[in-house]
């Protein structure tokens, strides 16, 4: 994996922590005209919409900021205020011209044990179950034979999935670009 994109891809995750005062905050207030009360809310559940935007921006796929992919969505009723992708990632993706994508899924926990035969190439999105309850949603990408993560709530970025991810709270990892 190119190096450059891995620190596109972290650099815009660590900029837009869900659980901080951070840039994802002032763009959920713009892109949904709420205050910063309401949207620091809103972003406890926008890692799926953002964890898929940071994957894109890293590849130069989408260049603009999370306020304009999010009211992008939100105008074409692609999710919701809290985040939430109510369309399939096929049809975002279409919608804004981005035609080499995967978005193939990969649901048994020896991809992130050993991830050799993935693409390194690729960035994937990973699915696990949440500490509290629902699902949590988180940028990834391989780096010398490991995959790594890239998560915009407590578990880092830039470090190793297998020391935070197992086989009890896996759900599915997901290639994107």
């Amino acid at each position: 994996m190119d190096l450059i994109k891995i620190d596109n891809l972290n650099g815009t995750i660590k900029s837009h922590n869900q659980f901080k005062r951070s840039q994802l905050w002032t763009d959920i207030s713009v892109a949904c005209e709420c205050t910063s009360a309401e949207a620091s809310e809103f972003a406890k559940t926008h890692c799926n919409m953002l964890s898929f935007y940071a994957i894109l921006r890293a590849v130069k796929k989408y260049s603009g900021h999370y306020r304009e992919f999010l009211k992008y969505c939100l105008d074409n009723k692609y999710c919701d205020k809290k985040g939430y992708i109510s369309a399939d990632k096929d049809v975002i993706l279409d919608s804004l011209g981005i035609k080499d994508y995967t978005l193939v899924k990969f649901r048994d926990f020896k991809f992130v044990e050993n991830p050799e035969s993935l693409n390194a190439d690729k960035f994937y999105q990973m699915k696990i179950k949440a500490n509290t309850e629902g699902f949590h949603f988180m940028a990834c990408y391989i780096y010398m034979n490991e995959l790594y993560l890239s998560d915009s709530s407590s578990r880092g970025v830039g470090v190793k999935a297998l020391d935070f991810i197992n086989s009890k709270n896996f759900v599915w990892l997901m290639e994107v670009v």
